[in-house]
């Protein structure tokens, strides 16, 4: 009985915020002087309570662990959020026995099913590392590198607002199996990705919290200067696929404020407990600030052989800021309806780059474009037949599998993912059931294959669909189809 109310008791504590748990109020102090509140703990206990965390440890009362009343809400935040492996854990409840506090239990609470996703993720970590490997190219700075990953985050997963204004949230979206394992996550579960990719890489981060502004996001150590970077905040059509901004890509306090004057309470959680992070010695740099390339772009970037490939606002490809291609038909589009979107404004086209090949989209067409040869191939065309104003909105890669979204005029951010067989050059396409006579939506699923001219080259249905761990949430769930089954002939209505 005891395991249950506290679970519930620290299911409110998060529930409807952003970040978990709460930070400790620090109106008292001088954040200017120094933005790393957790110098005055006693850390000699952090390694033994993190490995305890790590491995589902529930009772954390031992003197070992060296809680204390005063200080065991601030020793879990600090290992929170300088932990990015540690998952599962919803949050540490102090449990009374005694009227006169004289006797005192520490419990850590965790995700029920803690251990089916510490093996998820677990599993999924070599795999995060070699799709960064693949990214990299040699030679390249630790700035590209940050530009890459930051890139990678934003491309990679959806921002889990639907599911943080619903009444039911899973704790996964505030940590980095999230990201990783679910790709549906906030900022707490994005800036902890961000800190395990940092390490991997070797280049020093810390992340930052905001109790104002309910936010966190990172900041990176180059060439012994501190800049700020939000992957969330860069990816600002919550729920299009492939499309971000780099407003916060290694960027000063001074500019960071200016943009997101609420985040001002902001504190700093840093490996070196022992840093001062003052105002006027840290992350002052601009830098990286003026005359990017990819400073317009609404997309993510590519490096190869050298060069940098961008998205140019008149939705050409530049290759290190000068004209590369332009597709024939180019278009901006402004999202309405039930998107959500951190950036009104227009944004246009999209690529995606993988070693020596960039694919690239059109309202109508998706190129693959060989870097090698400067071969540019139309590997998948909205078919004639479709409903009017089909376009293609959306464009990324996920856990090596490329995606595309379609849909109507204007996106609305619940299109479906859509994989992309690059290798046959087909696209998977639901049809709607209702234009088939004697299916149940609810039972069956129907996908067509369409080759590189757009023309239906085979139908196939199975009885079961499977959630994509992209979106697992009941509304606008996105699908990716289990093929079990052929069938024909049938009717060959147009996808919608």
């Amino acid at each position: 009985m005891k395991k249950s109310i506290l679970s519930v008791f620290a299911a409110l504590l998060i529930a409807f915020s952003c970040i978990s748990p709460a930070l400790p109020k620090a109106d008292a102090i001088d954040l200017t002087k120094n933005r790393n509140v957790y110098t005055d703990l006693d850390h000699s206990y952090d390694e033994v309570i993190r490995d305890a965390l790590v491995n589902g440890v529930e009772d954390l009362t031992d003197d070992k662990y060296g809680l204390f009343k005063a200080t065991y809400q601030r020793q879990y935040q600090y290992i929170l959020f300088s932990t990015p492996e540690l998952v599962g854990v919803k949050d540490f409840v102090r449990e009374y026995y005694l009227k006169d506090d004289a006797t005192r239990r520490y419990f850590a609470v965790y995700q029920e099913n803690r251990d089916e996703l510490v093996a998820e993720f677990r599993a999924r970590l070599p795999e995060v590392e070699a799709e960064i490997d693949e990214l990299i190219p040699d030679g390249v700075s630790n700035y590209d590198k940050v530009h890459i990953v930051h890139d990678y985050l934003a491309q990679t997963n959806v921002y889990a607002k639907t599911m943080l204004d619903s009444d039911t949230v899973d704790h996964y979206i505030y940590d980095a199996s999230g990201v990783f394992v679910k790709h549906y996550a906030v900022c707490q579960g994005i800036s902890l990705a961000f800190k395990y990719i940092m390490d991997y890489l070797g280049i020093e981060c810390a992340l930052a919290v905001s109790n104002n502004s309910d936010h966190a996001w990172n900041l990176v150590k180059l060439d012994g200067e501190w800049y700020h970077v939000d992957v969330t905040a860069d990816d600002m059509w919550y729920d299009v696929l492939g499309h971000m901004h780099h407003k916060y890509l290694c960027v000063s306090t001074e500019t960071m404020l200016k943009n997101a004057t609420s985040r001002s309470d902001f504190i700093v959680i840093a490996d070196d407990y022992n840093i001062v992070f003052n105002d006027a010695t840290c992350a002052t740099s601009k830098k990286y600030e003026t005359d990017q390339p990819w400073a317009n772009s609404c997309s993510s970037c590519h490096y190869y052989g050298g060069d940098l490939y961008t998205l140019g606002s008149d939705a050409g490809l530049y290759k290190n800021g000068e004209l590369y291609f332009m597709p024939d038909e180019h278009m901006r589009w402004h999202p309405y309806g039930n998107i959500y979107a951190n950036y009104t404004g227009d944004f246009y086209g999209a690529i995606c780059g993988v070693g020596s090949t960039i694919y690239m989209l059109s309202p109508k067409n998706l190129y693959e474009i060989d870097l090698t040869t400067d071969k540019k191939t139309i590997i998948y065309s909205v078919a004639e037949d479709a409903k009017s104003g089909t376009q293609i909105f959306g464009l990324g890669r996920v856990e090596g599998q490329l995606y595309i979204t379609l849909g109507v005029d204007t996106p609305k951010g619940d299109e479906t993912w859509i994989p992309v067989d690059v290798s046959t050059n087909s696209v998977k396409t639901k049809i709607k059931l209702s234009e088939m006579t004697g299916y149940s939506d609810a039972v069956w699923t129907v996908i067509a294959e369409y080759d590189a001219d757009g023309r239906m080259t085979s139908v196939k249905m199975q009885a079961v669909t499977a959630t994509l761990r992209l979106d697992p949430v009941t509304t606008g769930t996105r699908k990716i189809i289990l093929l079990n089954a052929a069938f024909s002939p049938v009717s060959t209505a147009a996808a919608g």
